[in-house]
């Protein structure tokens, strides 16, 4: 299963928010979907409207201030990521890497173990394709298919395996937690507008919109609720991209993590994750030293 490398933010969806801004990319805004909301219902008018000034008045410092907090804070997303030391990752994948084509599931298992080695085990459960177990131990690679085992190049086989790891799948919530100056301090934050109300797998989300002339650049959909993001879409070279995100754990202290995971473009949904288990061991904090110290 091939993964899509060439859609995914770098920066997550903030860096996104500000490539779309600074680049003029065009998400054209939806106002039927944001009329009548992703799940079908008529909600209250009044309620919302309500609701819906209520946000406002708290204003889009505080939106973003909550949402921070919902995922751990700024000690947490990529702050906590980074002190991973070991990661056990279960999770099963519908995909396909195109409209036309059948739909492959597969079973994953990602592994980090604390001596540095990888390895990533791949079970197809329906569609074509074969099982793997690739492996990366110091400077050796390999890929096993069919109890026939192959050398790899460690590099090629590294960029490989990255693909598939949580940080990479968790790109955009890790980069929301602690979002910093990409937007919590900086100049996105100023382009975001709250705009409206929209429900979102029955779970109702305040939109933030970041617009140039009076077209939407950038959307993020947070749960009005628990303040976690539910989706966020840009505009990509491949099109309009849309992820979605549910049912999210804390995996670890100040890491919460959706555990269910969807990638669509153009409204067409190309790939769905349900994570199944998701183990990491943290290494302490690091603790600045003591004025004077030295670092002793």
């Amino acid at each position: 299963m091939l993964a899509r490398s060439s859609v995914l933010p770098r920066g997550g969806v903030l860096a996104a928010a500000f490539l779309a801004l600074a680049a003029g990319l065009l998400v054209p805004a939806d106002p039927v979907r944001a009329a009548r909301g992703t799940g079908g219902e008529a909600p209250s008018v009044a309620a919302d409207a309500a609701e819906l000034e209520e946000i406002k008045k708290a204003g889009v410092q505080e939106i973003i201030t909550r949402a921070v907090a919902a995922l751990g804070g700024r000690d947490g997303g990529r702050v906590a990521w980074e002190r991973v030391s070991t990661v056990d990752f279960r999770y099963r994948r519908e995909a396909r890497q195109s409209y036309a084509e059948q739909k492959v599931v597969a079973a994953h298992r990602y592994r980090r173990e604390a001596d540095g080695v990888l390895s990533l085990e791949v079970g197809i459960l329906e569609g074509e394709g074969k099982g793997s177990l690739t492996t990366i131990a110091a400077d050796q690679a390999w890929i096993e298919v069919d109890g026939a085992r192959q050398a790899l190049p460690p590099d090629q086989a590294r960029r490989h395996l990255a693909q598939y790891a949580p940080e990479k799948l968790f790109h955009i919530p890790l980069e929301m937690g602690p979002s910093q100056g990409r937007v919590a301090d900086g100049e996105i934050l100023d382009a975001l507008r709250i705009v409206g109300l929209e429900t979102v797998n029955a779970r109702k989300a305040v939109v933030l919109a970041a617009e140039e002339d009076g077209v939407e650049r950038l959307r993020m959909l947070l749960d009005t609720q628990d303040w976690r993001l539910l989706e966020a879409t840009f505009e990509s070279a491949a099109g309009r991209i849309t992820y979605r995100f549910g049912d999210y754990r804390a995996v670890a202290p100040s890491l919460v993590l959706p555990f269910h995971w969807e990638f669509w473009r153009n409204d067409i949904r190309l790939d769905l994750i349900e994570i199944q288990d998701l183990q990491v061991a943290l290494a302490p904090p690091r603790v600045a030293p003591a004025p004077g110290t030295g670092g002793r």
